[in-house]
């Protein structure tokens, strides 16, 4: 029986305070959308999602890109390059960023840098610019995915020197080398080949990025159709398990920073579950991630969804997008949300909050609700079916928010008790998102401007109809509100004394 507690009493002592940058993006705004960072729609839609942080200029664009001018510096991406040229230079800099959309963001954005199209002076140059742009730099990212793999002798050799800027110009930033991104087909990335170089130039870092693509259509064809979703569900446990447990057996108490992480692309076959890349399951997963996160957030000090944007005629990411916009500058009545934006929204609201007071969690160990079956991922084999976590503020110690994930295939009963001296009563509203709920998979893009409490969630009219129930629930000794996890489902409980 899963039991949640609604109490007065102080909290216990493993309570933190919410981490934003758990909720952020892994965005191609400028260098591949070609959306100003001004733009009403990209505002809106920042504001909308209430998202915590976000990295710039993305990934692969941060090896091709000048961050002094705004722009690509070379002709190995001609397609986009072009795009970004058609604006005026120093468009796309971080000081329009901050201008822009980084102003609404929680915490400052990643940093990425340009380590492996830049040499010398031009290289340690960009730590300057950021310098004299008086942004806010408390995250700095060495580069990003290389050719020659985690640790890369040629890239290796070129760090020295622009760390040594880098302390010098932001001695309280964290920096962070590029760790394990391998594609892998099977499985969490391999650290075989670079844990211990990475180990021998632990004096260049303070934390390691890491990419993770999974599971992918391989890795769930092993296992019975009928427990496919369970194991997406369940897998943000044993991919966060593996790299905290690798990073600290071969390399140390390091942070992580998973920048980049979504399930298997087309590059392990067929894209993984065709039918809901814009459905519910990936909204779910995604959630499943942050929860985990949260419940490590001491190693997992970021974590950035990839994707954000989808833009018509650009090829980039449309498979892992959240968000449609127009190729238009300024049209807002052109955003599309898909249900993975909508499930991102109702979490980052309960978590973060629309106001500048910082929220407190609190893990929920749920460790006798088990799968039922033997299941081994990534070389974990006991899996919590349900995960959670409560949320409350310091000034409004009468409330509590739970956020749960239920991966079993099958619905978990729970209820709801009281733990106080008084007979009260409380406000209680549960919103459930299923991953095999109906949604328009044709059309999965609804229009923003027809989604109403777009800054209230639950959405109304939006790309999923959650089951919603509410009701003042009176409290006596012993007395409990029974309540139903359903199966494959997110769950929001907010109650209210």
């Amino acid at each position: 029986m899963l039991v949640l507690l609604l109490s007065l009493l102080p909290a216990c002592t493993t309570q933190a305070t919410v981490n934003p940058r758990l909720f952020s993006f892994s965005s191609y705004i400028g260098p591949v959308v070609n959306l100003t960072f001004d733009d009403t729609a990209i505002l809106k839609v920042v504001e909308t999602l209430n998202i915590g942080s976000m990295r710039y200029p993305g990934g692969s664009p941060s090896n091709h890109w000048n961050i002094t001018s705004g722009r690509w510096i070379d002709s190995q991406h001609d397609f986009y390059a072009n795009r970004t040229a058609a604006l005026p230079i120093g468009t796309f800099t971080p000081a329009k960023y901050m201008a822009g959309l980084g102003g609404l963001l929680k915490a400052p954005p990643i940093w990425n840098m340009n380590i492996y199209s830049m040499e010398g002076a031009e290289m340690l140059a960009q730590l300057d610019t950021l310098k004299a742009m008086e942004v806010p730099v408390k995250y700095i990212e060495l580069g990003n995915e290389l050719a020659g793999g985690c640790g890369d002798a040629d890239y290796l050799a070129k760090l020295p020197p622009f760390v040594k800027h880098a302390r010098e110009v932001f001695p309280n930033a964290q920096i962070a080398i590029i760790g394990s991104w391998g594609s892998s087909t099977n499985g969490p990335s391999n650290w075989d080949k670079c844990a211990q170089t990475l180990k021998e130039h632990s004096f260049l870092f303070d934390a390691i990025t890491v990419h993770q693509y999974e599971p992918t259509n391989v890795t769930l064809s092993k296992y019975p159709e009928d427990l496919q979703m369970s194991v997406q569900l369940i897998s943000p446990q044993a991919i966060l398990k593996f790299h905290e447990d690798t990073v600290k057996k071969n390399i140390g108490n390091i942070p992580i920073w998973l920048d980049e992480f979504n399930w298997g692309g087309n590059w392990a076959g067929p894209t993984t579950w065709p039918t809901q890349i814009h459905g519910p399951l990936r909204g779910i997963f995604w959630a499943s991630f942050v929860l985990q996160g949260l419940a490590r957030s001491e190693t997992f000090q970021s974590l950035n969804y990839y994707s954000l944007f989808e833009q018509d005629g650009v090829p980039w990411t449309p498979w892992a997008s959240c968000v449609h916009v127009s190729g238009q500058a300024n049209k807002p009545d052109e955003i599309g949300m898909d249900a993975t934006s909508q499930i991102f929204a109702h979490f980052a609201q309960i978590a973060l909050g629309t106001d500048k007071t910082a929220r407190n969690t609190q893990q929920l160990n749920f460790s006798s609700e088990m799968l039922g079956r033997q299941v081994e991922l990534y070389g974990l084999t006991e899996f919590s079916c349900v995960i959670g976590s409560m949320f409350w503020t310091d000034n409004n110690n009468n409330g509590r928010s739970y956020v749960l994930v239920n991966a079993c295939p099958n619905a978990v009963q729970g209820v709801l008790a009281w733990n106080g001296a008084q007979t009260t009563s409380v406000n209680v509203n549960i919103t459930s998102y299923e991953a095999t709920q109906k949604f328009n998979s044709a059309n999965h893009w609804v229009p923003l401007n027809q989604i109403e409490n777009i800054m209230s969630p639950p959405w109304n009219n939006g790309p999923l109809q959650p089951f919603i129930s509410s009701g003042k629930y009176y409290v006596r000794d012993g007395n409990v509100m029974n309540i139903t996890l359903s199966a494959l489902s997110l769950t929001i409980i907010q109650a209210k004394i």
